[in-house]
């Protein structure tokens, strides 16, 4: 069953492209710009989801759901990878939504969308900074020793990890100030798909970036 994805070129909605595409689900994109609230086919994106946000995933019935950290569950649920897939049976299943949910609110939410959005006071900004290295920190340490965040190979998890680590650089954060994250960055993008992913969405970012300059 093929599921539309509405994204944004390095929104959250990235990590979707990227668990999709290791996964083996099938998706298919349609693009949003999140500012004017327009989707690329016409109409309106309020119409699909009326909060606006990506990512959004939609499905053939007409329904839609919400939540980078819940679609991620989706994703990686319905692919044709073995390796990939993680079912409510699978023994580190719920390990799995613990590190979905510490990526969607003490990374994602919690302090990354304090550090890029332009109208957050200086004094906001450097608290997130402060907080950003103690949850880098508190990664790199599950990431000790391990080539992801479940022993058991790649997760939709390491795909929200994969976004963040890609945006924090837009917000003047080094990954090579974390050696163990470095390593980790660096083994995702050699999977030919995650680098696609991530050079594509950020070429594309950085080309909406000039059109509104």
């Amino acid at each position: 069953m093929s599921a539309v994805l509405y994204h944004y070129p390095m929104a959250c909605s990235t990590a979707c492209r990227i668990a999709a595409a290791e996964a083996g689900t099938d998706i298919r994109l349609c693009g949003v710009d999140i500012y004017t609230k327009k989707l690329e086919r016409g109409g309106s994106f309020l119409d699909v989801n009326p909060l606006g946000q990506v990512a959004a995933l939609g499905f053939q019935d007409g329904s839609i759901l919400t939540e980078t950290a819940t679609i991620l569950v989706w994703l990686q649920s319905h692919g044709t990878v073995e390796d990939y897939r993680r079912t409510p049976d699978t023994p580190d299943y719920f390990t799995l939504l613990s590190w979905l949910n510490f990526c969607a609110t003490e990374l994602h939410k919690g302090l990354l969308w304090l550090l890029i959005r332009q109208d957050v006071p200086q004094a906001a900004k450097e608290m997130a900074m402060r907080g950003m290295d103690s949850k880098l920190k508190h990664i790199s340490a599950r990431l000790e020793g391990q080539h992801g965040l479940l022993a058991r190979g790649p997760c939709a998890a390491d795909a929200y990890l994969i976004w963040v680590l890609s945006l924090i650089q837009f917000a003047g954060i080094s990954v090579e100030a974390y050696p163990v994250l470095t390593r980790f960055y660096a083994s995702m993008l050699e999977r030919p798909q995650v680098a696609a992913i991530v050079r594509e969405d950020t070429f594309k970012l950085q080309e909406l970036r000039q059109k509104s300059a």
